[in-house]
């Protein structure tokens, strides 16, 4: 018999928090990472002028205890459209957690398109 699927939901990176964020990105990259340090979260989210809605723009995966089993992370680009510069958001990371309930404090991931523009800030 297989094991009944956990629920996970969708949510902004504010309503998730930062503190499951850095959670979750620290199991995934590990604890000395850029990524799981909050001045990450901090330039990408907050600094970069090209995203309007801040920390927002981050999409999370939380599982029914609240815990952040996954994230999107979004890159904002200009584009020029008909003449027209415009700001387009698209795919930086995709993380997720092959959930395994209870069994091991440590998850498995699967990371793909990984893309970095510019310098990241210091831890």
């Amino acid at each position: 018999m297989r094991p009944s699927s956990p629920k996970v939901s969708l949510t902004t990176g504010t309503k998730a928090g930062v503190d499951r964020i850095l959670s979750f990105t620290r199991l995934t990259y590990g604890a000395d990472a850029h990524q799981a340090h909050e001045g990450t979260l901090e330039w990408m989210y907050e600094a970069c002028p090209l995203v309007p809605e801040g920390l927002d723009a981050l999409i999370a995966a939380q599982d029914e205890e609240g815990h952040v089993v996954g994230l999107v992370n979004r890159l904002y680009l200009n584009w020029s459209l008909e003449g027209s510069i415009v700001t387009m958001p698209s795919m930086l990371t995709a993380l997720i957690s092959r959930y395994r309930p209870m069994r091991t404090s440590r998850h498995s991931f699967t990371n793909s398109a990984k893309v970095c523009t510019g310098a990241l800030p210091a831890g």
